[in-house]
């Protein structure tokens, strides 16, 4: 009883509403004797006046008692639940609550989210509920997941499970959860409550969908609508992978957010926020008319290596979970080419590698004239040379690219840089002048498969430095190759002019999908070509890498094109982690072969840490994290175990609402009816129109004291309009009367002077009885 009234003590009161009965009782009229020598006539009359007094004296005495009952129950505050006509309260059956925590719910409108009233709408549902009632709590997420299922009579278990709901970061799967609830015994009653924010897209979805056929005629279904009846401005931002995945220390990563104004009819202006490792790097000004979306890009240059977490930050809106978009960069030291030179004494030898490492620092250490994304892709490259007899296994292990500049190789180093290029390694190999083709083509470059041919063949080199009518020019290039696309606009001024002077025509194997050839020249030969093979890459040059060969090297694509070739082939990370996941989907994590084994631990968000199991898989490590149901940045901490790795690692990728899916339009009682219009006993509780700002809110129940009060001054009104207009009685007789007539003079003649509306005989409040007998 306490849980329908908010002052429940004071119905102790109720009581009171005899005493006007008791008054009635008291003073009602009584009979008197008149002696007349004929009275026919008269009692015919005065019968049919008592007969209507003492209706109007039953009446009063009813009004009176009804408006003591509505005092005490206004001042008790009694309360009603808008949930009071749904099925399932008293017999049989389970209680099945399924409670929609999709993103979507945590929007707050009114000083409450959706999910609050939800839980409020669930509690009360239970308190209505018999203890033999058995109570199942499914939360609609990714999956759907069954809370508790308990008889009522365990009610603290039950509210304790609705009250620990929490919003999770993918939408619910109704189709999924509808198919869980109605799985099995289709002879039980069920009376299941689907208790949502009415989201359009996500309801209009199971329209027609196959789950819907498993609801039984028998089971009840009501669908409770705790979702915002007033109009939403949401603005949502989300972003894309960094165009770098490979980020290096001290070269400008590209990023891109998208902001979203969900509004059908609203413009809005706002300032989106780039922070990274808690210092903003960027603040963007905003304008965006209704239903428009805006993609911004900036850079930003990572200042160490390592994790670092950032996020695009909105202004805080009514549905704050779309206003931070996350994102991370898994930043690489600098990048460690090790360039490989023909043996001293050969002036060819010197020449080449002094030329090549002089281009490659140039954009670094020139004061000017240098574009920004050379000299920042030259100051991330660490070169190291060392000659062919040096060159052994360790030295490859630790280069993320190799160049080979003009030298001859003999079939032991030509196998040893095979075995790199097929663990992960990226060789770029400019022959040049003095070079045994057949070295390369038996080792670095042999066949792949079932092949015959080498992946990629030099041929003998043509051309003639002294006759000019021998130059070939560069006809075509490969526009799609990242390392060829800063090139193409610029493609009429920067390689017009270029004259190969003498050159090794390259030759892609027949049926090669894995090489492809990058510039082409007069006549259709290859001078630059790529190949897969294994794990890694090769880029071979047919030119060579001084202005002997060619005045490309000269001229100014020659060292953006050699840096962005080594930025290219640099090997691939020795952890595979994807930049990104979209909530509950795994998170592949793949670890090279070059570690014979590791260990792999997540950090969630929160801070709660996961040990992740590891399988091997061919030549690699692979795992999946599948508990990514919190939006944020997860942290990957990686401990090899292998002799001269790191101690530690640590990675990054992250979990992000899908801002595609925040538009807040909701679907209305027709669209559900036309979802459920073949079940006969759906019922749709939906928000009330009279009080916009606090539809559907559940969670507060409505009181009715206001109701009450104002019915209790309508029968006021009515009783003292009866009470004054009723018919006086005639003179009364004699002062005396018995014990009951004097108290009722006593009690009349109290109410005239305190001037209450108790309505007394006329005769008895003057103090004048009237003797009388039936």
């Amino acid at each position: 009883m306490s849980g329908l009234f908010g002052n429940a003590w004071l119905l102790w009161f109720l009581p009171l509403a005899a005493l006007p009965f008791l008054l009635h009782l008291m003073t009602r009229y009584r009979l008197r004797t008149v002696r007349l020598s004929t009275y026919r006539f008269l009692i015919e009359g005065y019968v049919q006046q008592r007969r209507r007094l003492r209706f109007l004296e039953w009446l009063l005495m009813m009004m009176r008692t009804a408006v003591v009952l509505l005092i005490v129950f206004a001042l008790s505050r009694p309360h009603v639940s808008p949930l009071n006509w749904l099925p399932g309260a008293g017999g049989s059956g389970e209680v099945v609550l399924v409670i929609d925590t999709s993103p979507s719910m945590s929007l707050r409108t009114g000083g409450t989210s959706s999910l609050e009233r939800a839980r409020g709408a669930a509690r009360q549902i239970v308190d209505r509920l018999g203890r033999e009632r058995k109570v199942t709590v499914i939360a609609a997420g990714a999956r759907p997941e069954v809370l508790v299922s308990r008889f009522a009579s365990r009610r603290d278990v039950i509210l304790d499970a609705i009250d620990g709901l929490a919003v999770s970061a993918a939408a619910a799967n109704l189709a999924s959860t509808i198919d869980h609830v109605f799985d099995g015994d289709g002879d039980r009653l069920r009376y299941v409550y689907l208790i949502t924010d009415a989201h359009r897209q996500r309801w209009t979805d199971l329209n027609g969908h196959p789950a819907l056929s498993r609801l039984d005629q028998s089971d009840h279904v009501a669908l409770i609508d705790v979702g915002p009846d007033e109009r939403v401005v949401n603005l949502a931002v989300s972003g894309s992978a960094p165009v770098d995945r490979r980020p290096v220390v001290g070269l400008p990563v590209m990023l891109s957010s998208t902001v979203v104004n969900t509004s059908k009819d609203e413009h809005a202006a706002t300032a989106l926020a780039v922070t990274i490792d808690g210092q903003r790097e960027h603040r963007l000004h905003l304008a965006l008319r209704p239903g428009e979306k805006v993609t911004q890009a900036c850079t930003v240059t990572p200042r160490r290596a390592g994790l670092l977490r950032g996020h695009f930050d909105l202004p805080g809106d009514a549905f704050r979970d779309d206003d931070r978009f996350h994102f991370c960069l898994n930043v690489a030291p600098r990048i460690d080419t090790l360039i490989v030179t023909p043996q001293p004494p050969s002036p060819e030898g010197q020449a080449s590698s002094l030329f090549l490492s002089t281009a490659l620092r140039a954009p670094a250490t020139a004061a000017f004239g240098q574009d920004v994304a050379d000299r920042a892709l030259a100051e991330a490259i660490a070169v190291r040379t060392v000659t062919p007899d040096k060159l052994d296994a360790a030295q490859l292990e630790s280069a993320d690219v190799a160049v080979l500049v003009h030298v001859p190789l003999d079939a032991e180093r030509s196998a040893m840089l095979r075995r790199y290029v097929e663990s992960g390694g990226g060789v770029l190999a400019i022959p040049g002048p003095g070079v045994d083709p057949a070295t390369y083509h038996a080792g670095l470059l042999a066949p792949t498969g079932t092949g015959a041919d080498p992946i990629l063949k030099l041929d003998a080199p043509v051309g003639d430095p002294e006759d000019e009518s021998s130059f070939a020019s560069i006809t075509r290039l490969e526009s799609k190759h990242p390392v060829l696309t800063p090139f193409i606009g610029a493609e009429d001024d920067a390689f017009a002019t270029t004259r190969l002077y003498r050159y090794f025509p390259i030759r892609v194997a027949p049926g090669a999908d894995d090489a492809t050839a990058l510039i082409g020249v007069t006549g259709g030969a290859a001078v630059l070509a790529e190949a897969r093979v294994g794990a890694g890459r090769i880029i071979l040059a047919g030119f060579g890498a001084t202005p002997d060969w060619s005045n490309l090297p000269l001229k100014p694509p020659y060292v953006p094109l050699v840096l962005r070739a080594i930025n290219d082939l640099r090997r691939p990370d020795r952890v595979t982690i994807p930049a990104a996941v979209a909530p509950e989907t795994p998170a592949v994590i793949e670890i090279s072969d070059r570690w014979a084994s590791a260990q792999v631990e997540i950090v969630e968000p929160e801070g709660r840490p996961h040990k992740v199991e590891l399988h091997r898989s061919g030549r690699i490590l692979t795992g999946a994290f599948e508990q990514t149901g919190a939006t944020g940045i997860y942290q990957v901490n990686v401990l090899p175990r292998a002799e001269g790795a790191p101690e530690r690692l640590e990675f990054g990728f992250a979990v992000n609402l899908d801002a595609e899916r925040t538009a807040f339009e909701k679907a209305r009682e027709h669209d559900f009816v036309r979802i459920f219009g073949e079940h006969d006993r759906f019922h749709y509780q939906g928000t009330s129109s009279d009080d916009p700002m606090l539809a559907g809110h559940f969670r507060a129940r409505r009181e009715v004291w206001r109701w009450l009060i104002g019915a209790m001054f309508v029968f006021v009104f009515v009783e003292l309009f009866l009470a004054t207009t009723r018919q006086d009685r005639a003179e009364q007789g004699p002062a005396d009367g018995n014990a009951a007539a004097r108290f009722g003079r006593r009690v009349g003649r109290t109410m005239d002077r305190a001037g209450i509306w108790v309505s007394l005989p006329k005769s008895r409040r003057d103090g004048h009885p009237a003797e009388s007998r039936r």
